[in-house]
């Protein structure tokens, strides 16, 4: 297997980033975080010896900046 064919397997893992809406102090709460392995890369990460939790999610809070939408232009 090639690091090409690797690379093409492994590019539906991902990493995302979550975004709850703002609380009453205008924060944000950013959760970033690794979807679930499917088991074609569980295989993978298994032989190369990687855990299948690719990372530990990442929870921060953020000031918010408001949207155009709830605040439009006059």
């Amino acid at each position: 297997m090639t690091d090409r064919t690797l690379r093409e397997q492994l590019r539906t893992h991902q990493v995302i980033t979550i975004v709850l809406p703002e609380d009453h102090h205008a924060r944000v709460l950013t959760i970033r975080k690794a979807t679930i392995p499917e088991p074609e890369h569980r295989q993978i990460y298994a032989t190369l010896g990687i855990p299948a939790e690719v990372m530990q999610p990442i929870k921060a809070w953020r000031v918010g900046t408001r949207s155009d939408e709830k605040n439009p232009k006059s």
